[in-house]
């Protein structure tokens, strides 16, 4: 009888222990699995980078006209010295690499009685030079006030200097900007193991760019100007961002 009670007893006790068994196993795997969750940790933020950059081309335009004095009946000589005039422009514009004839024409204006009474000369001159050529282009501009002061019948106006950016300039200055960005990118991913206690894996980058307009003091430089000088520029913001996910587990 009494090993017939002992048995009940070490039955009852495996039962219960079964049970405590399952329920710990149940409350194990779901605390775990919670757990696991929270490590599992995506993390996305922005970052940015940028420079200061100032313009590096400078861009003008020279125009040559005949002026008033011309209004009359032309004769050989006076078309001699226009023709003259003309050449010496077309050739020092040809001994230089910033500046580009793009139109040059001489022909009658009027006529009367089918006679030719006046002249008609428009000129064009379209100049992009890096700032670092300001010198030599004061020489070459100056050559051409020379040779239009020895013909009383031609004029010359010109621009005042544009600042401008180049596509290369900004092109160098990006990747400069791109390489910075990847480069802090791979530093969060340092710090991002190292204060969570965990293995961060930069899953992601998205990098744009955005460049304002610059601006400058046209006051700096007139129109017509006997010598020109680098404009007043304000330095711009090239600033480059990206949008980045990290991984943590």
């Amino acid at each position: 009888m009494v090993a017939f009670f002992k048995g009940i007893g070490v039955g009852f006790l495996g039962l219960v222990l079964f049970v405590l068994g399952v329920v710990f196993n149940v409350e194990f795997l779901n605390q775990n699995k919670q757990e696991g969750n929270i490590s599992n940790l995506d993390i996305s933020r922005n970052i940015e980078t940028s420079i200061k950059i100032k313009p590096d081309i400078l861009r003008t335009h020279i125009y040559f006209y005949l002026n008033e004095k011309l209004n009359i009946p032309l004769n050989s000589q006076v078309k001699e010295q226009l023709v003259t005039s003309f050449n010496q422009i077309t050739q020092r514009v040809k001994e230089q690499d910033f500046c580009t004839l793009t139109d040059f024409s001489l022909q009658p204006n009027s006529y009367k009685e089918d006679t030719e009474i006046s002249q008609k000369m428009s000129g064009y001159i379209d100049c992009k030079l890096s700032t670092q050529k300001l010198d030599s282009f004061n020489a070459f501009f100056s050559d051409l006030q020379n040779i239009v002061a020895k013909n009383e019948f031609i004029s010359m106006r010109v621009s005042a200097l544009e600042p401008q950016f180049s596509p290369e300039f900004i092109a160098q200055s990006k990747e400069k900007l791109y390489d910075e960005l990847v480069r802090q990118a791979f530093e969060y991913e340092k710090s991002y193991s190292t204060d969570l206690n965990q293995s961060c894996v930069l899953k992601f980058i998205d990098l744009y760019a955005n460049q304002s307009n610059f601006s400058f003091d046209p006051s700096t430089v007139k129109d017509n100007a006997l010598e020109f000088f680098l404009p007043s520029t304000i330095e711009e913001d090239l600033k480059i961002e990206a949008f980045v996910r990290f991984s943590c587990k």
